[in-house]
């Protein structure tokens, strides 16, 4: 076989290879999509943003058939931590990009009225099944906030007085570009914020710990044994979701989290 035809089979090859990834991942999409969407109670679109939000800072594009599929499975995983009365009582519309940006920046996730958008295709080091879980968490908190009270109050109490959130929207999307770890974080425990992003806003602060609660409890154990201030927002939270949801208690007992407070 001369090097022209070998080229031309191995590229055929391929073709045929990206079509069953696509047609199978579209197959075996619309039978995940209808799960989640049963126990939403509301749509999950797999689609680029733009038709589906009224703010026209939102952009994106459509996620491909591999990372939408990853994208998919740690959705279905993060529901998973919800009761279904709460979900069918939030009813959370869905929509999974590839990019997604806002204001131009690239970002994990978002909201609209009702909506959560997550992106399956982000470049923090990180990103994969956790940090979509992650981002679920995040973004659906915001979402129960605006649809049930929250004890701002008694969370603002356990924030530094000298602390001052940014007042600006780029300020806050700022924040997103930024990634600290390791050393560069212990003044943020010590101030009572479970990573620099939860400083760039009072509902991203809220958010940062919701993500830790639901997703990875244990750390913010570890992080509230270490750190006071985390501590009292991390009962603080934990009250606020049992609150939503008694079955909360439950899985919040296991993982060493201190005592939930209802203020």
């Amino acid at each position: 076989m001369n090097a022209r035809r070998l080229v031309l089979w191995v590229a055929v090859g391929l073709l045929g290879l990206g079509g069953a990834l696509l047609l199978g991942g579209k197959l075996w999409a619309d039978d995940l999509i209808a799960e989640i969407t049963a126990r939403t109670g509301a749509p999950l679109h797999m689609e680029a943003p733009m038709a589906y939000v009224s703010d026209p800072r939102i952009t994106g594009t459509a996620p491909g058939p591999i990372k939408g599929k990853v994208a998919l499975n740690a959705l279905r995983t993060a529901l998973a931590a919800y009761p279904d009365p709460l979900l069918q009582q939030v009813a959370p519309k869905l929509l999974i990009a590839g990019e997604l940006r806002l204001a131009g920046y690239r970002v994990g996730g978002t909201i609209q009225p009702g909506m959560v958008l997550l992106a399956s295709d982000y470049l923090l080091r990180d990103a994969g099944p956790s940090y979509t879980r992650r981002a679920f968490h995040h973004e659906f908190s915001s979402l129960l906030i605006a649809r049930y009270p929250f004890p701002m109050e008694a969370w603002q109490a356990h924030i530094p007085p000298d602390i001052a959130f940014p007042l600006s929207n780029e300020a806050q999307l700022e924040a997103t570009t930024r990634y600290i770890e390791g050393e560069a974080l212990k003044r943020y425990y010590e101030a009572g914020f479970v990573s620099d992003y939860g400083a760039s806003s009072l509902e991203n602060d809220i958010n940062t710990y919701a993500e830790l609660l639901m997703d990875a409890p244990e750390t913010l154990a570890t992080l509230a044994k270490a750190h006071p201030r985390i501590a009292a927002k991390a009962a603080l939270i934990q009250g606020y979701y049992i609150t939503l949801a008694p079955s909360f208690a439950k899985r919040f007992e296991s993982s060493g989290l201190p005592a939930p407070t209802f203020p």
